[in-house]
């Protein structure tokens, strides 16, 4: 599914997950109502970034609670290499945007290797 950024403005999002695409190419998802949901532009576009740094420095109005590095390997499916799962990697990351606050509750947030609290 996806959902407009612009419909997120007053919206505490408890999960965001920054998708990694590729080497240079990151997509960004929201967990509402426990699914995930692609962020897209008013028109409907899935969002695209170059790096991480360009994700946050974009969507850093978002209130969030919980943000990820999401990333799956490909390196299970090189030639010569018995094919296996390899399961995808997901990091805690720092978010920058305001956060929710004055409802006393506390910001759950995580640095690269910290785990959240």
């Amino acid at each position: 599914m996806k959902t407009r950024v612009s419909q997120l403005k007053n919206i505490v999002v408890g999960r965001l997950r920054i998708r990694s695409v590729d080497l240079s190419l990151y997509t960004v998802e929201v967990q509402l109502g426990g699914d995930w949901h692609v962020l897209a532009d008013d028109q409907g576009k899935v969002l695209s970034f170059r790096s991480m740094e360009a994700v946050r420095k974009e969507l850093a109005f978002l209130q969030v609670l919980e943000a990820t590095l999401f990333h799956a390997s490909p390196y299970n499916e090189m030639i010569g290499i018995e094919p296996s799962r390899v399961p995808p990697m997901e990091v805690p990351i720092d978010w920058p945007g305001p956060g929710e606050q004055g409802s006393g509750r506390r910001i759950r947030r995580g640095g690269f290797g910290r785990p959240l609290r």
